[in-house]
């Protein structure tokens, strides 16, 4: 699901309201606002609390003191059931503003010690089963240092064009059901998407990148998690300790015409888990796969293969060239190039990354442009 961008819409309304400045800064208290009945987006210019759909505009950068909720910006569409007590959906046009909440203090009990930037149905008014009927579109919008950029625990989707998250805990974080990110940088976070998936309270977290960069994340460019997957298309995967990490049993994430370069440890990682008897609960083999063909390495001969041992001496991971490199599943192609490194499978010598066929030379223009 695409919607189309709006946010070179009104520029001489935006440059009027841009004046309004710091007008919402360093306060503590939040504001609850409601939808504007004029037509117009209701404008946000403080902390808010949204319990109403309709469209919402960003006018001036946010740079908060002191917090007393857990998202800067938090949209909350439910009854105290956690039930959705609305029919509607709901706009944010962030008009190039800037949530930072690298230098804000909390007035409420919180482990992580950062707020949010933007959240949609915190976790907290869970009271009976979760229902959604609305959606979430976001775009043209900064946020940084907070714990998590945005961070949805919706039943539903969402649409994030041209948002960039950066020098985050966490990015970007969908619990429940996945959105679409178009055109987003996620650059310099600890981890940059975390796709956790709960099918217990839904159905899994569900995601597609169009156009995004995912760059110079400490950990993961984007994680996968057991019920979830993502769709990655026409995006740079660039600089991060690993690319993706998938978590997913079976063939969950795919990954196309996309650059995967440079990262430290693994370009894709695909978890691979015999089970144990110190973990009874993962005493069955866990397989992830991920189909990764037609995407540019970082080098013209194709990705490297890599093994992830456990260091005993301090407890971490090292990473090693196998004495054979792993072949791709389909087509039995060696990953014996210089790019970026695939992981093995439960099978002996064998990726769970298929990477055959590949790009010998990068695409033009992927990625978002800035």
């Amino acid at each position: 699901m695409v919607h189309e961008t709006n946010s070179s819409r009104d520029r001489s309304r935006r440059a009027f309201i841009g004046a309004v400045g710091a007008a919402g800064l360093g306060l503590a208290a939040s504001t609850s606002i409601a939808a504007s009945s004029d037509g117009d987006p209701t404008p946000i210019d403080s902390p808010t609390v949204i319990e109403e759909p309709g469209e919402y505009e960003l006018v001036a950068d946010l740079a908060p003191d002191r917090l007393e909720q857990p998202g800067c910006i938090l949209v909350d569409l439910r009854d105290e059931q956690g039930r959705s007590s609305v029919h509607g959906d709901f706009t944010l046009y962030g008009n190039g503003h800037t949530v930072d909440l690298s230098g804000t203090e909390l007035d409420f009990e919180d482990p992580w010690r950062r707020a949010t930037g933007i959240a949609f149905d915190p976790r907290e008014r869970w009271g009976g089963a979760l229902e959604s009927s609305w959606d979430a579109t976001v775009e043209d919008i900064e946020i940084r240092g907070a714990n998590t950029g945005i961070s949805s625990w919706r039943a539903s989707f969402g649409t994030y064009t041209d948002v960039t998250v950066a020098e985050n805990d966490t990015g970007f974080y969908f619990y429940i059901d996945g959105s679409d990110l178009i055109d987003c940088v996620i650059e310099e976070n600890q981890t940059g998407v975390n796709l956790y998936g709960d099918t217990e309270v839904w159905g899994g977290s569900q995601s597609t990148f169009e156009n995004c960069t995912i760059r110079s994340n400490d950990r993961a460019g984007i994680v996968t998690g057991p019920e979830s997957n993502a769709r990655i298309r026409s995006s740079r995967i660039i600089g991060n300790g690993d690319g993706v990490v998938s978590f997913t049993e079976g063939p969950g994430t795919v990954i196309e015409e996309s650059h995967i370069c440079y990262n430290d440890g693994y370009g894709v990682y695909g978890l691979a888990w015999p089970g144990s008897e110190e973990y009874p609960e993962d005493d069955r083999p866990i397989q992830a796969s991920v189909q990764a063909t037609n995407n540019y390495w970082g080098s013209d001969n194709g990705p490297l293969s890599l093994e992830r041992r456990r260091n005993e001496q301090d407890s971490g991971y090292e990473y090693v060239q196998p004495d054979e490199p792993f072949t791709d599943r389909e087509t039995g192609r060696s990953a014996d190039g210089d790019g970026d490194a695939i992981s093995e499978s439960l099978e002996s010598g064998v990726s769970n990354v298929r990477f055959d066929p590949f790009s010998e030379a990068p695409f033009d223009d992927v990625g978002a442009q800035r």
